[in-house]
């Protein structure tokens, strides 16, 4: 087996095979469609020349973060290892929400900094949103929302390694997505100020519909805003978009979050575990 630099022109094909449907985060299906920035990653390839496995890279601001799609064996650390060379002094921190790659991953000894828990719930919700009534919630402006949109999240998400510090090329990759409706992007405003969103996201083929990102400035929070929004997200991805089950992410570590998430009903159906790799 050797491990060697991806080759976008003759490897591309191969890893968009082998990563699949659902194998990666929406983050490395994004990179791998627009042929960036995955020259940072590594693949596992056997003496046929076939692909084993591959080791995707992205970069965030602090950090990479890799996933692995693929069956690298017994040569995991040999992956592990020719990724993190690539990207030292950097940290890197793998993810994964496989049972077997988690256990292989602990018995190198590498530990766990995040868990991002998927939580899952049947629709409708049952519960009515109780909007206030000096909030008005409508549909998000193409053209005329995406500043102002821009300038909340990153109030909402300050600090937040994925959600937070957005650019516009990032809001716009987002809307480019083929799932993407401006009518499921809900906006909160309160005299004539944006004061929240809850961006929904219906999955194609299937009965899932999702709480994409939802947020709320921090100068309102404590008035049970982002419940609210919660709850007209789900009733729109059920009543408007014909979902029959809400998912939604989280991190295990966000109390607050993971209550009110619990309170609305949901469960958690599936862990996904960032290991640090130094």
């Amino acid at each position: 087996m050797t491990v060697r630099p991806i080759e976008i022109a003759t490897d591309l094909p191969v890893i968009r095979a082998l990563a699949g449907v659902g194998k990666l985060s929406e983050r490395k299906v994004m990179d791998l469609a627009r042929n960036r920035p995955i020259g940072d990653g590594v693949v596992l390839e056997a003496e046929t020349g076939a692909i084993r496995a591959y080791l995707h890279l992205h970069e965030h601001a602090s950090h990479w973060a890799a996933e692995i799609a693929g069956d690298p064996g017994d040569q995991l650390a040999a992956l592990i290892e020719a990724a993190a060379s690539r990207v030292a002094p950097d940290p890197l921190h793998l993810w994964t929400s496989d049972d077997a790659l988690t256990a292989a991953l602990e018995s190198l000894g590498y530990h766990t900094d995040r868990e991002l828990h998927q939580m899952r719930r049947a629709l409708p919700p049952g519960r009515l949103p109780d909007v206030p009534s000096t909030v008005t919630i409508k549909a998000f402006r193409i053209g005329l929302d995406e500043t102002m949109w821009l300038a909340l999240n990153n109030r909402a998400f300050a600090g937040h390694p994925e959600n937070g510090n957005w650019c516009l090329g990032d809001l716009m990759e987002r809307m480019d997505q083929p799932w993407f409706d401006a009518k499921g992007f809900l906006i909160a405003w309160e005299g004539g100020r944006m004061i929240g969103s809850c961006w929904t996201k219906r999955h194609p083929g299937t009965d899932h519909g999702e709480i994409y990102v939802v947020g709320v400035d921090p100068t309102v929070r404590g008035r049970g805003i982002g419940t609210q929004l919660t709850l007209v997200g789900l009733w729109d991805l059920h009543e408007q978009q014909g979902a029959e089950t809400a998912l939604l992410y989280v991190d295990a570590s966000n109390d607050p979050a993971m209550t009110l998430y619990r309170e609305l009903g949901f469960s958690a159906s599936m862990t996904n575990r960032s290991f640090v790799i130094s």
